[in-house]
Parts: structure tokens; C-alpha cells; sequence
């Protein structure tokens, strides 16, 4: 992702998790509430096995669905982290907003158009080395 696309989708998340905070001004944790988030994005959650789909698959967002797979037996830190990249997927590649958030400027169609599928699973080279590498530090 370059620079451009990295501040794009970091400006939908900071606008995202500040409208979920004027939603529920009652969250002060210093932890993002993920599960929380995807239901208040009108998202479901439902996890696959591992041997569903090809080896090193974390995630995916079903295409034409508001439902995010994410496969069962990640360690709580890849789990997060796969389920933020999901919310990611499911924010900047659909057209519509949902009932309490939109963030759809015209660059970000152009930029990220309508590339999530179930054909093009969020896999290993997804997760940048560094990042899990901190997620396993943190395991040991």
C-alpha cells in the first residue's frame, strides 16, 4: 500500500472509530472493541476451520454480505489484528455506508475499488512481517 492509500484508509479509520466513540461515550478503554464495532457496523462474525480454505487464509469478507470470516484458531492478537483488517475491507471496498457510518469519498472507490472476495482471501502476505512478528513476541 502506498503512502497515499495508507493515509486514505487511515482517515476513514480515525473518522470510523470517532463516530463509534460519539455513539457510545461511555467506551474509555484504551483497547479499540472490535466485536463491538462490527456489530455496530451491522456486521456479522463467523469463523471457518482452517482446513476450509488454503493454508495461511486468516480472513475474509463475504462478497454481497455483511459477514466477515475469520478462521478459528488464531491467538487472540492475530484475531484482532485480522478482524481490524477485515473491518478495513469491509469500510473502504463497499459503496454504501450503514446506518451509523459513511466514509466513501470518491477517491477511496478509485484507489480501493470493489476488491474483496472470497477468491481473494486476506492470507499471510497480508500481515506485514514486522506486525507479526510483535504478535508472536507478545505470544512467547
Amino acid at each position: 500500500m502506498d503512502d497515499r492509500m495508507q493515509a486514505l484508509a487511515a482517515g476513514a479509520a480515525h473518522q470510523l472509530l470517532q463516530s463509534f466513540r460519539e455513539s457510545y461515550p461511555q467506551w474509555a478503554g484504551d483497547r479499540t472493541p472490535l466485536d463491538e464495532l462490527a456489530s455496530w457496523l451491522g456486521l456479522e462474525i463467523a469463523t471457518f476451520h482452517p482446513d476450509d480454505y488454503p493454508q495461511g487464509t486468516y480472513g475474509f469478507v463475504e462478497p454481497g454480505e455483511t459477514l466477515v470470516w475469520l478462521r478459528r484458531d488464531l491467538p487472540e492478537t492475530l484475531r484482532r489484528f485480522t478482524l481490524a483488517h477485515e473491518l478495513g475491507h469491509a469500510m473502504l471496498h463497499r459503496q454504501a455506508g450503514h446506518q451509523h457510518f459513511s466514509y466513501n469519498p470518491p477517491q477511496l472507490t478509485a484507489e480501493f475499488g470493489q476488491g474483496v472476495s472470497r477468491e481473494d482471501p486476506c492470507q499471510t502476505r497480508d500481515v506485514r512481517e514486522e506486525v507479526t512478528g510483535l504478535i508472536y513476541e507478545q505470544q512467547a
